[in-house]
């Protein structure tokens, strides 16, 4: 991009004491004395509103992306998909979680009007990894954009996980597997076992049957050096008073011993693993 696009204002944000905004309200943080590492240059933050984003075709905005993945840090994604169709508004949204139609993890659940721009469904925080909000795009877009948008913001390690599925994915799956993650719709009258339930019909005509996409990298294997730690340090005080009040009963202790090993999961079994191959 040339130099020519941006304009250099006379004012920071953000934190940061330099600021250049370009087309479409682009903007480019930064501040000379601040680092990423002893090794690099000024730490450079880039804000790109999803006018300047739709700018840019498939080929573009995929270079754009392997860029940031190469060279950067996402700090949050937007994807949005505009239903056309408009076969379900914000308030048929609202309606399905009335009637505990709704499956999703997440807790928090806005149903907000905007005077001007239409109604909002928001489910999830802005502060949160994951946040969806479903709007009436023709009501905030003053005619523009004659859809229902379903919008999902990602930030820091779901904003990371998610550049790296668009770069090489198929951006309308993508959009479904996210979506289908955080929240699903489902009729809960055909079975008492949530996951057994169908999706509902109208929910279906936007995901098809998408399946829910990995958002967060698997935890670490807990080390046996870490767990020898730990019980010793929070467990045996309160084990060794625990062992106290029932006699010091060496048959009581391999009992419970016993039954807890009958409720190992997978990472109990990688801890015995671990010292086995010590």
């Amino acid at each position: 991009y040339s130099p020519d696009d941006w304009m250099e204002l006379d004012r920071g944000a953000l934190g940061y004491e330099r600021q250049a905004v370009g087309l479409a309200n682009a903007r480019i943080f930064w501040e000379p004395r601040r680092k990423t590492s002893p090794r690099s240059g000024a730490e450079v933050h880039v804000t790109l509103p999803g006018k300047w984003c739709r700018s840019l075709d498939e080929a573009q905005m995929r270079g754009l992306l392997a860029y940031v993945r190469a060279h950067g840090r996402p700090s949050r994604v937007d994807l949005a998909v505009d239903d056309y169709a408009r076969r379900v508004v914000p308030e048929d949204v609202r309606d399905a979680f009335l009637r505990n139609e709704a499956v999703t993890h997440t807790k928090r659940r806005l149903f907000l009007d905007s005077l001007g721009s239409g109604t909002t469904m928001t489910v999830g925080s802005a502060k949160s990894r994951q946040m969806l909000r479903v709007y009436d795009k023709a009501a905030e877009s003053n005619g523009e954009i004659e859809a229902i948008r379903w919008e999902i913001q990602a930030r820091d390690e779901a904003a990371v996980s998610l550049l790296d599925s668009l770069v090489l994915g198929h951006w309308g799956r993508v959009w479904a597997a996210r979506l289908v993650q955080l929240i699903d719709f489902k009729d809960r009258s055909a079975d008492s076992v949530v996951s057994r339930c169908p999706r509902l019909p109208w929910f279906s005509a936007l995901v098809g049957a998408a399946k829910k996409a990995t958002v967060y990298a698997k935890k670490p294997i807990v080390s046996l050096e870490r767990v020898d730690k730990w019980i010793k340090k929070q467990v045996l005080p309160m084990f060794s008073a625990w062992f106290a009040a029932n006699g010091g009963d060496v048959d009581h202790l391999f009992s419970n011993i016993g039954n807890g090993r009958a409720r190992w999961r997978e990472k109990h079994r990688l801890v015995v693993a671990q010292g086995l191959a010590a």
